[in-house]
């Protein structure tokens, strides 16, 4: 395994398809259905590798926090996981505080998504409809909430 396949949303996991092959092959069909600009952000190689390092650097990411990022990011590009969770993904998979998270979701968002962000979204729509987002807190808005009184 190369040093750099933890950065890449294909290869990250790749010790974990060795012994599971029929799971890898499902994986690349789901990968080749997608729409191209999704494919070119999860095969783009050297591009995408320097992009999630840049990310995982920005944010100072342990080694174990980045091979986990890395799938996470495949799983949202492959609509496995809704992007719209995104920031409580992060929180919860890497142990971060909310800020933190939702820093690196941005900065995910404008570095490795940004290209094929339009055709993400509609894939997202079409596999999750209009699921909302998990909210990042819980704070209750009390201008909101009904009583049960």
């Amino acid at each position: 395994m190369n040093p750099d396949d933890i950065y890449s949303p294909l290869y990250a996991d790749l010790d974990y398809y060795i012994d599971h092959l029929d799971e890898q092959d499902a994986m690349y069909e789901k990968i080749n259905a997608l729409p191209q600009k999704i494919q070119d952000v999860i095969y783009g190689g050297s591009d995408t590798i320097q992009k999630m390092k840049n990310v995982c650097n920005q944010f100072s990411l342990t080694q174990t926090q980045v091979k986990i990022l890395s799938i996470l990011t495949r799983k949202i590009l492959i609509a496995e996981v809704f992007i719209g969770n995104l920031i409580p993904e992060l929180q919860k998979q890497l142990d971060l505080p909310e800020s933190k998270a939702r820093g690196l979701a941005d900065a995910l968002t404008s570095e490795l998504f940004a290209p094929a962000i339009t055709e993400l979204k509609e894939l997202h729509a079409k596999t999750f409809g209009n699921q909302q987002s998990k909210p990042t807190s819980n704070v209750v808005n009390l201008r909101t909430s009904k009583s049960t009184n």
